[in-house]
């Protein structure tokens, strides 16, 4: 299972895969990979969307949760800002996303 979760982060390193499957916050954020993407436009959504099929399609939909589930449901947390609890999230996810030392990996 390890090297299987390890050929999906590698994916996202492919040349011909990069674009879709790095998502380039603002600064000061380093590239992380798009599960982190609040996704804003049919664009963002398309890019996200796009990442999880790659997956999909290398693992035959045999994964039913990949490592970095838990930065999508962050995501979706922290996009609610307006209340208390949707404040906290966004710290979290702001602080995740600048390290990604456990919800993910970061990209030189």
């Amino acid at each position: 299972m390890a090297m299987s979760i390890a050929a999906l982060y590698d994916m996202k390193l492919r040349p011909e895969l990069k674009e879709v499957m790095i998502y380039e916050p603002p600064a000061p954020h380093e590239p992380v990979g798009t599960s982190f993407m609040h996704p804003s436009t049919a664009d963002d959504l398309a890019k996200r969307t796009a990442t999880m099929m790659a997956w999909a399609s290398y693992s035959d939909d045999k994964l039913g949760r990949t490592a970095d589930s838990l930065n999508s449901s962050t995501v979706a947390m922290a996009a609610r800002t307006s209340s208390g609890s949707g404040r906290d999230f966004d710290r979290f996810y702001q602080a995740k996303m600048a390290d990604a030392s456990i919800l993910s990996e970061k990209y030189l």
